[in-house]
């Protein structure tokens, strides 16, 4: 699990939803009979300022309409395309969650990125390089 957006000021939020909503989320319906097999690693990324990034695009998708700049440290930019899966990622994204996962868990299958968005304050993506899965894909 890493956050993207999180200044030092956010860590707290940031513990916070990943506590009360993703490992909620994965304790409960089906996934609760799977506890064993899941382990959930927090890494507390600290990004220079809070948020991330911002970017929309026109109807047809191929023209950003607008670029609302922010420095997080993945890079991570949350869009309003389904067609992309809802983010964007600069040209270091990929390589900078590929680093913090062999660091902090390089036995690990997925990770698991919530981005500190404006928008909807907290988006969950889980990234490219690892596992795509559609929609939630980074």
């Amino acid at each position: 699990m890493l956050g993207d957006g999180f200044a030092e000021e956010d860590l707290n939020d940031y513990v916070k939803v990943v506590e009360d909503q993703v490992l909620a989320a994965l304790s409960s319906d089906q996934l609760a009979d799977h506890q064993q097999a899941l382990r959930v690693i927090r890494v507390d990324v600290v990004s220079m300022e809070s948020g991330v990034e911002e970017r929309r695009y026109d109807e047809a998708g191929t023209t950003i309409t607008s670029d609302v700049f922010s420095f997080s440290r993945l890079g991570i930019i949350p869009n309003d395309r389904w067609k992309s899966c809802w983010f964007d990622g600069l040209s270091y994204t990929e390589s900078r969650i590929e680093k913090l996962r062999r660091r902090f868990a390089p036995d690990a299958d997925h990770v698991i990125v919530m981005v500190n968005s404006k928008p909807g304050w907290l988006q969950l993506g889980n990234s490219r390089p690892l596992h795509p899965s559609g929609r939630l894909g980074l």
